[in-house]
């Protein structure tokens, strides 16, 4: 079982740098990617739980927190 969610943490952890290279390389709006990388990173978050890493679960919990607080912040701005 321990090799599966190592092979699922690196999975994720290439998705998300797939993706973050796509979405700069193509210029899409941060808006697009919003949901996407806040959910890759709350994976990520609970692989290293079970894996008992609770250090770079609280950094990818974190991450997921901050993305989403972000576009509060921008979706908030948009509408004053």
């Amino acid at each position: 079982m321990c090799i599966l969610r190592k092979r699922l943490k690196k999975y994720y952890q290439r998705k998300l740098e797939k993706i973050r290279k796509e979405y700069v390389s193509d210029n899409i709006p941060a808006t697009n990617t919003i949901e996407e990388l806040a959910s890759i990173h709350l994976t990520l978050g609970e692989l290293y739980l079970y894996e008992e890493e609770v250090a770079d679960a609280i950094v990818e919990f974190d991450m997921a927190v901050s993305i989403l607080y972000t576009i509060t912040i921008y979706v908030y701005e948009k509408q004053r």
